[in-house]
């Protein structure tokens, strides 16, 4: 059977790249230290007279009046779904496990460190993939599933009833209405299917038709007709972009439907839909994936280790994992939601073999011990953020910098600068190994801003246990955080290093970057910005509630508005 071409393709276009901060040697950066300064973190600064200083400003100074700048908007285009949004749009479909399907597309490549980037595409090599998955889910809804997908009261079926499963099934797949020729076109398969062969052929030939197709594989953020200017997004995308948001769905018809009757075109409207989204089972496993992705420790479970060195991890990754996931809800939907809390939680949540694997007495829901608090100290951050057989402080840090500080510092092949990593050494602490790096002066610049991250969270080995000890020496966790804005300031170890970040509005604000970016599935500093000036003044913005934040989000003009050139 020859391959089917796409149906519904869409003209692609990109967006911006990534943001970053002042580098050595740009104004209002002091010489030899990246990101000094009070330059703007994701482009903050912009009309709102301040914002988080990518170098560590101290937010917005109360004696210079908020102006905000003209409006920035993310251009018009499409956004192809992400794997895990491709396999629950398949399995809500069909009522089938879709991870097939989600896999042909390939390892998502990230912006931001999000899996919603709306610069992904499907390429050859994924289309042939695609090819080969859909044809095998197409089948097992057919065999498993025809009567409930595609009933027919006639024996053999009939062209009647092919076209009432069409006009059913594929706006639900396409997320708005089917046009006409849409129709046709899919009646045209499934003629070719049926044809010296079976009703329930033929509706397997437009399940795989419809699962390859761009209208089902992309979203469009297009809105009404526009030459030049702005334009606003169709009811059926902000019900479509509501969902996916909320809850990494598809619309359901109920939601498709206010939006075609104008319910979702105010902000009052979009607010009532996201707080029931929000009530939805799925939606904790979305929120999940934004703060799990926004540190990096989203797979953690398949953060490969040594199993001469780690032999219990292949047993307890999972676990690690869900740890994080359960101190997310714990925190967000339990309790007051805020990033400071999410960052400083005295709680977890282990299983009986994790609490073996870290040494803890007692499993389940539970006070973390002491040397532990938060997101940031979980051992799912530190085993992420890790090397194969040995930690990472460097790449600790410079997590630390970017996602919670929204600093981007140089390359050091950027700045001419050649990377000799320190070797092993059994007679040094990882710490001394890496003197080297503030010793000298082509590297103090950064790693005075990077080092002193990673070596209080050295404290947690490449798994994520706890230690106090490194061949036979004492760890010293000690350090201060520098050009960091408000979270500025000296610590002990990193329980004393993640409360400055806790209550650091400069961190609250750069999560605010964070989360548009996870949102929208772009970066861009002056559409940061635009959604930045709108949070001024709510009250999310102050109190850094989470779920506040993203509905905000949805309120805003930057949910529904693309700029069209």
């Amino acid at each position: 059977m020859q391959k089917l071409i796409i149906i519904g393709t869409f003209s692609l276009l990109s967006c911006t790249g990534l943001i970053e901060g002042p580098r050595p040697g740009e104004p209002g950066v002091t010489p030899g230290v990246a990101g000094a300064g009070s330059g703007s973190a994701g482009g903050s600064a912009g009309g709102s007279g301040g914002g988080t200083a990518s170098g560590g400003g101290t937010g917005v100074d109360p004696l210079v009046p908020f102006v905000p700048g003209p409006p920035v908007f993310p251009p018009a285009g499409i956004r192809r779904l992400s794997q895990a949004e491709v396999q629950q749009a398949a399995t809500t479909l069909l009522g089938l496990p879709a991870t097939e399907l989600g896999t042909a597309l390939g390892t998502d490549t990230r912006q931001a460190g999000f899996t919603r980037n709306a610069d992904q595409r499907v390429g050859s090599v994924q289309a042939d993939a695609l090819w080969q998955a859909a044809q095998t889910l197409a089948h097992q809804a057919a065999t498993q599933r025809l009567t409930a997908l595609a009933p027919c009261s006639a024996a053999a079926g009939s062209e009647a009833c092919a076209t009432t499963f069409i006009r059913a099934f594929a706006p639900r797949a396409y997320r708005r209405t089917l046009t006409t020729a849409e129709e046709a076109a899919l009646l045209a398969v499934y003629r070719a299917g049926q044809s010296g062969s079976t009703y329930a052929m033929g509706i397997e030939l437009v399940i795989t038709a419809v699962l390859q197709s761009a209208s089902f594989l992309y979203v469009t953020e297009l809105g009404a007709t526009a030459a030049t200017g702005t334009t606003t997004l169709t009811g059926e995308e902000i019900a479509t972009h509501l969902s996916l948001l909320f809850t990494g769905a598809p619309a359901d018809d109920a939601l498709l439907a206010a939006g075609r009757a104008g319910q979702l075109a105010t902000a009052a409207g979009r607010e009532s839909a996201a707080r029931a989204l929000l009530t939805r089972p799925a939606a904790k496993a979305q929120v999940e994936r934004l703060l799990l992705e926004w540190q990096g420790s989203d797979t953690v479970d398949n953060a490969p280790k040594d199993s001469g060195l780690f032999p219990e991890w292949a047993a307890v990754r999972g676990d690690v994992l869900a740890e994080s996931k359960a101190i997310v809800d714990a925190v967000v939907f339990a309790g007051d939601g805020t990033l400071s809390s999410l960052l400083s939680t005295p709680q977890t949540n282990v299983t009986p073999a994790l609490a073996s694997f870290y040494g803890l007495t007692g499993s389940g829901p539970m006070p973390q011990p002491a040397y532990r608090r938060g997101l940031l100290l979980a051992g799912g951050f530190a085993a992420a953020n890790a090397h194969f057989t040995a930690t990472a402080p460097v790449k600790r840090g410079a997590v630390v910098r970017k996602k919670l500080l929204c600093q981007e510092l140089p390359l050091p092949s950027g700045v001419g600068v050649t990377i000799v990593v320190p070797a092993p050494d059994p007679t040094k602490t990882t710490r001394e190994r890496f003197a080297a790096h503030s010793a000298s002066p082509s590297c103090a610049g950064c790693h005075t801003m990077l080092d002193p991250i990673g070596f209080a969270l050295e404290s947690f080995d490449s798994v994520g246990r706890y230690r106090t000890m490194e061949n036979g020496k004492p760890i010293d966790t000690s350090g201060a955080l520098v050009n960091a804005g408000d979270a500025e300031g000296t610590f002990a170890d990193a329980v004393e290093m993640s409360a400055l970040l806790a209550k650091s509005k400069t961190v609250g604000e750069c999560f605010q970057h964070q989360l548009f970016r996870f949102a929208s599935g772009r970066a861009g500093a002056e559409e940061e910005r635009t959604f930045l000036d709108f949070l001024h003044d709510r009250p999310s913005a102050r109190d850094g509630k989470i779920l506040e934040l993203l509905v905000d989000y949805a309120q805003s003009d930057s949910f529904v508005t693309r700029s069209v050139q």
